[in-house]
């Protein structure tokens, strides 16, 4: 999940794992200060879901410096190596959709808003929403989610939840490909594989799940391995990812997600 600070990341990471995975407060001083990630198992009744979700700090905001923006790039790569199936934009639609925002989402393709009241219309709440927004829509054909993360109803929450996973669900499947990938996440899932073989000859007993969970849980720890998965990202891009950075911003580094996730 990505956006502005205060945009409520933290609280709608929340609602999709349907417990308090991250600390979360309507503010604008961000409490998401790295990537981290929460997971939860979804059953559906049909089908079990493994959900794994990464919040991440502002990375758009002025205020952090580029080496710690880098930073948390290359870990939230690491995070989610092999790669995403799904990038979700946050944007509160009770406040006004800004020009920094509009500028940063268009490199990002889903979009969900996190407050709603339960009587109003989605569709007519996003009607009323700024042009620049209705447009962002529009790019993402149309794919959105309204979720209200006050709510205490569970089979209200569940409803959300249900509307998410079948947007991506349906995206994966037009897509043709399970996630996401490009030579940033593919340099990154070589050195994961090199620190799960690493740990499968210490215990040949771990099975794969919890060779790759073990192997993120290093990286959201700031282990060795995220300064291996760093390097092999540098040493591909020509320090492309810091280079982004400094010359464009984060988005640049994403292109190739938007032209993905905007199939």
């Amino acid at each position: 999940m990505i956006g502005k600070t205060g945009s409520g990341k933290s609280a709608t990471g929340n609602s999709i794992l349907q417990k308090e995975a991250f600390a979360s407060a309507s503010s604008s001083s961000s409490c998401t200060k790295h990537c981290r990630r929460g997971e939860n198992i979804h059953d559906t009744g049909h089908k079990k879901y493994n959900l794994i979700v990464v919040d991440t700090p502002g990375l758009f905001d002025t205020g952090m410096k580029t080496v710690d923006v880098t930073k948390e790039v290359v870990k939230c790569i690491g995070i989610t190596s092999p790669g995403p199936h799904a990038i979700i934009f946050v944007v509160p639609l009770a406040v006004r959709f800004t020009q920094e925002e509009e500028a940063t989402a268009l490199h990002f393709i889903n979009v969900h808003g996190d407050t709603i009241h339960k009587e109003d219309s989605i569709e007519q709440r996003v009607a009323d929403s700024p042009q620049s927004l209705q447009k962002l829509v529009q790019k993402c054909e149309n794919r959105f989610v309204v979720f209200n993360n006050k709510l205490t109803s569970k089979d209200q929450k569940k409803k959300q939840l249900k509307s998410l996973i079948e947007i991506i669900d349906k995206m994966i499947e037009g897509n043709g490909q399970p996630f996401y990938t490009d030579e940033m996440y593919k340099k990154a899932e070589e050195e994961l594989q090199k620190r799960m073989e690493e740990l499968r000859k210490e215990n040949e007993r771990m099975k794969a799940v919890d060779l790759r969970t073990t192997v993120r849980n290093e990286v959201e720890d700031d282990g060795g391995v995220l300064s291996k998965i760093g390097n092999g990202i540098y040493d591909f891009g020509k320090d492309m990812v810091s280079t982004a950075v400094q010359a464009t911003g984060i988005p640049a580094l994403f292109n190739g997600l938007a032209s993905w996730f905007g199939k």
